[in-house]
């Protein structure tokens, strides 16, 4: 006897949509149900149409259909159409309670599912890795938040390994100070120990929601000069952290893509990123970097340089930690005379002492190394070619990092480029919304 679970309907789409200028265009598409998908209750009709509206946000569909039996060999669900390519999904059912189905579409590759009473669970996890040298950021797309923490990791004094990452590091090295030492494995954007490095990503993508039962893909962002041999350390730290695959998308692009920067066309965008340990600028034109740079310095070196000046000019060593707050709060051009405490020890004597400092003061250290930021950046402009500076003339640049959040920054580097300067709301997490929004074209990504 043959049952309804037997036949598999297959729907030959027309539809119209809307595109974003408001003009309307046609689509086919084809979709294909199961009858036990489709359920006792719910029509192939209205199940079609809720697929259409589901996968493609389809209007004015109409359709027609074949029903055919099915063979054990077909898929649970198809749909296809040309903006989302392929899906097929197949599925087992193994109890009244207990499923598996296994998803396969041309974006994203194999995921498997398994459902148990009427709740999915996802073996197969997507995510976005930023790992920069004062902050690192994952995104896990099923869980669409951000997990973002400091590049600072706790690790044993005598066995060098890792006991804990981020906040966790720090609250340990509180506890047990003389047991574990703090270490930043990121120097200028690079990875340092690469044994240590795959222990953090191990932690980072547990945090995040990795299973060593599932499979884990990873994009993940490098700068403009990393070498392939980079690269090949980073797949390996990464397959060590139970990664099945590993792709990469250079910062500057993944920022660009987040910011809706119209990187594919044939005119140039102009994107730099001030992070903690470099500033990287690149030209984009027709989805490729036309120029970049690499400047060696960044928001920790900025850090850095206030803290010698204030041994050498006033003998008070203070913490690296208290000169970043002050970096990122401090206002030029303010009205009031506003004063700084610092506080630290004497080099001489040891004693704790304390001052009181003007933001004038502080601005002239700052500035110092700004300039030297903003030459690297006027270098790379240079090396534009003529077609496109012109296209910078209208478009401007666009600044993002955490050090875009300095005052004045786009200012001064307006004042000195004589181009419109953008800075984006959070633009610390652009790099890493960009890995985000790229996901869905995961297998297009550069290999190592």
């Amino acid at each position: 006897m043959i049952q309804k679970s037997d036949f598999f309907v297959l729907a030959i789409c027309q539809s119209n949509r809307r595109d974003q200028n408001n003009e309307t265009e046609s689509q086919k598409i084809l979709i294909g149900i199961s009858a036990f998908d489709a359920g006792d209750n719910k029509g192939f009709d209205e199940h079609i149409f809720i697929t259409a509206d589901l996968y493609g946000s389809l209007q004015d569909v109409s359709y027609s259909k074949i029903i055919c039996p099915v063979s054990i060999f077909f898929p649970h669900t198809v749909f296809w159409n040309s903006a989302s390519g392929l899906l097929l999904s197949f599925e087992k059912k193994i109890s009244s309670v207990f499923s598996v189905r296994l998803h396969w579409d041309t974006r994203f590759g194999i995921a498997v599912k398994v459902i148990f009473c009427g709740r999915s669970f996802n073996l197969s996890k997507y995510f976005a890795l930023d790992i920069g040298t004062s902050l690192t950021k994952i995104f896990e797309r099923s869980k669409k938040k951000y997990i973002v923490e400091p590049t600072i990791a706790a690790v044993d004094r005598d066995s060098s390994k890792l006991i804990a990452f981020g906040r966790d590091a720090l609250s340990i090295i509180d506890q047990t100070p003389g047991k574990v030492k703090i270490v930043k494995p990121i120097r200028h954007g690079h990875i340092e120990d690469l044994s240590l490095a795959g222990e953090i990503i191990t932690y980072l993508l547990k945090k995040a929601g990795h299973s060593k039962f599932g499979r884990s893909y990873v994009l993940a962002s490098t700068y403009g000069d990393t070498t392939n041999v980079q690269r090949r350390a980073m797949v390996r730290s990464l397959k060590e952290a139970g990664v099945k695959e590993a792709r990469f998308l250079e910062s500057t692009i993944a920022a660009a893509i987040d910011l809706d920067l119209p990187i594919g066309e044939p005119v140039g965008n102009m994107v730099v990123i001030f992070g903690a340990g470099c500033t990287e600028s690149a030209v984009l034109s027709l989805g490729a970097t036309v120029t970049s740079a690499s400047i060696g310095i960044g928001a920790g070196d900025i850090d850095n340089s206030l803290k010698n000046y204030f041994i050498r000019r006033h003998n008070i060593n203070a913490s690296t930690l208290l000169f970043s707050n002050i970096r990122e709060n401090i206002i030029r051009d303010s009205q009031d005379a506003i004063l700084h405490v610092i506080t630290g020890h004497d080099i001489h004597s040891g004693e704790v002492v304390s001052m009181d400092v003007s933001a004038e003061e502080l601005w002239s250290v700052i500035d110092e190394a700004l300039l030297q930021i903003v030459d690297g950046i006027m270098q790379s402009i240079t090396s534009v070619p003529p077609d496109l500076t012109n296209d910078l003339c209208q478009s401007g640049i666009y600044l993002v990092g955490g050090l875009a959040k300095l005052d004045g920054l786009g200012v001064l580097l307006g004042r000195k480029t004589d181009l419109p300067i953008h800075i984006s709301k959070n633009p610390e997490l652009r790099v890493v919304g960009g890995l985000r929004r790229s996901l869905d074209n995961f297998s297009n990504m550069t290999k190592a």
